[in-house]
């Protein structure tokens, strides 16, 4: 879940911006709590809708780099020997 260790550059942007989002969501949250006097379960609503959506952007991240990482894998080939094994 580290998005430094990403070799993909999209998954790193998108696994960066969900954890930006997820913090700019929650602290305008609860600005908007502190202004709008909201009540808990419009608040609890906003939270769980920010927590949905940035879920949601990690994991399509998360999803392009496991196919980078396929992509990566399968290209290499096996080093099979021409020589059969001594008896």
């Amino acid at each position: 879940m580290n998005p430094f260790k990403s070799n993909n550059i999209v998954a790193k942007v998108l696994q960066v911006y969900a954890y930006l989002n997820a913090a700019a969501g929650f602290v305008l949250t609860l600005l908007l709590n502190k202004e709008l006097d909201l009540g808990a379960v419009a608040v609890s609503v906003i939270l769980a809708t920010v927590l949905v959506v940035n879920f949601f952007i990690f994991a399509l991240g998360e999803v392009i780099d496991l196919l980078q990482n396929l992509k990566d894998n399968t290209n290499k080939k096996a080093e099979i020997p021409d020589e059969l094994p001594d008896l």
